[in-house]
């Protein structure tokens, strides 16, 4: 599975990615583009303890920064 591929077991809520994946080279680019979302998102994000309060600090992040 792709998160086998990316997860970094040694970050506690980071994942890496591949410097390049382009046409050709037999991954889809999504997990990429997701990894490197997810990495971008701050850790007051994505150190939730649910989903509900995930998507309410998710929905603060992303109009505090548009």
């Amino acid at each position: 599975m792709y998160s086998d591929l990316f997860h970094n077991p040694n970050t506690k809520h980071r994942f890496s990615c591949p410097d390049f994946i382009g046409p050709g080279s037999g991954f889809d680019d999504t997990p990429v583009a997701a990894a490197r979302v997810w990495n971008s998102l701050p850790d007051l994000v994505t150190s939730t303890p649910s989903v509900a309060v995930f998507r309410s600090r998710l929905k603060t992040h992303l109009l505090n920064i548009s």
